[in-house]
């Protein structure tokens, strides 16, 4: 509206009040002094003033004053409430996008979808039995099975939140975020800026406390895994190309694959440090295009083995040293095959279990034990 304003598409601004032209003071005055300059009027209908008087501006002080308080009292008030909500362990969520729970409206807790229940057993049993969360998003896209928000892609961050959600077993922790400012409604992660309510056993389970326990204790076993003398972690992935092969010229840290502009037609790959991820105060060092570090890396490449042939022979030779026995590629191979169809007969049992209802508990787990055993 504004940027119309200053390119003469609008001659005046009609709004209901002080408080909904501006959240600040500040920014209220600056606005109407810069429309003003342009002989653009704002009318307030609340407060019966228009901008042009230049006699209102000290009244809009006062107003704007008054309704910046009245939201910052309001704001006071909407917290006290739901603190109140908080201390009696009366649940403050969006039901709409929480897979296997909606909410009571008679009791104003937590309750049970036995079908979207299911998909979140399933999605905690294969995990802990060994079952990665990327074959586990796969799986579940190809039976087509949605999300909370209703969504058909998987991905590991929505996994990661089903996994690490304490409601799942009955617990219930709010104000995991907070809002820190009144006036922009920005919200931050609660890390110590207010009391966090943890309510044990709040409302009915879908996953039992040992196995939420065990899902909890595997995922943190597998993030601390550590190779080498310096334990760092980030040199053995390799997910993608030159994934933890770059450090920082400046602190050192490795760089991290980064997206830019997400799903826009602008989007870019980057390599950024990961201290400045952290926090710009701890590096200043500024992102680099993945396309360029990638051109760079294949002309120093072909630069070296053109002009050097024998590195090459050096390396088959290295190779064959290291790797002693003649059939490891031949048992990986054998071992990956099983590997998938133990995952497809797993995926079979879950399917058959939620398809049929006579299929007894007996037979499942029996069956669900004998196929993780043979993983194991």
């Amino acid at each position: 509206m504004i940027e119309k304003a200053k390119n003469g598409e609008i001659d005046i601004i009609l709004t209901k009040s002080i408080s909904r032209f501006a959240r600040n003071t500040l920014d209220a005055l600056n606005y109407i002094r810069m429309l003003r300059k342009q002989n653009i009027k704002v009318f307030f209908e609340k407060e019966n003033i228009s901008s042009l008087d230049r006699k209102v501006e000290f009244l809009l002080t006062i107003m704007s004053s008054i309704a910046q308080e009245e939201a910052r009292n309001t704001s006071e008030n909407v917290k006290w409430s739901i603190k109140k909500k908080f201390r009696e362990g009366i649940p403050v969520i969006n039901t709409k996008r929480f897979l296997g729970y909606t909410m009571d409206k008679t009791t104003g807790n937590l309750k049970v979808i036995p079908e979207e229940a299911k998909i979140v057993k399933m999605i905690f049993n294969l995990y802990i039995s060994g079952t990665g969360p990327t074959s586990i998003c796969r799986m579940l896209m190809d039976k087509g099975i949605k999300t909370g928000a209703g969504k058909t892609e998987w991905r590991q961050s929505t996994l990661t939140s089903i996994l690490t959600n304490e409601k799942y077993a009955g617990d219930m922790i709010q104000q995991k975020t907070i809002s820190i400012d009144y006036l922009t409604h920005q919200r931050v992660k609660n890390n110590n800026h207010a009391t966090k309510y943890y309510t044990e056993n709040n409302h009915e389970a879908i996953i039992d406390k040992e196995t939420f326990k065990h899902s909890q204790r595997t995922r943190k076993e597998r993030s601390k895994v550590k190779i080498g003398d310096d334990k760092n972690l980030g040199k053995y992935n390799r997910r993608y190309p030159l994934s933890a092969m770059i450090v920082c010229s400046q602190c050192g840290r490795t760089l991290k694959r980064r997206y830019w502009n997400y799903g826009k037609p602008s989007q870019r790959v980057m390599q950024q440090c990961g201290n400045y991820i952290n926090g710009k105060d701890k590096c200043t060092a500024k992102a680099s295009y993945q396309e360029i570090i990638e051109g760079a890396t294949i002309e120093m490449l072909n630069q070296v083995f053109v002009k050097n042939l024998d590195v090459i022979t050096k390396i088959k030779h290295a190779i064959k040293e290291t790797i002693k026995v003649p059939d490891t590629e031949s048992r990986i191979n054998k071992l990956q095959k099983e590997k998938l169809d133990l995952e497809s007969a797993v995926s079979n049992l879950l399917d058959e279990r939620l398809k049929n209802s006579r299929f007894s508990d007996n037979i499942f787990n029996a069956k669900y034990d004998e196929y993780t055993t043979d993983c194991d």
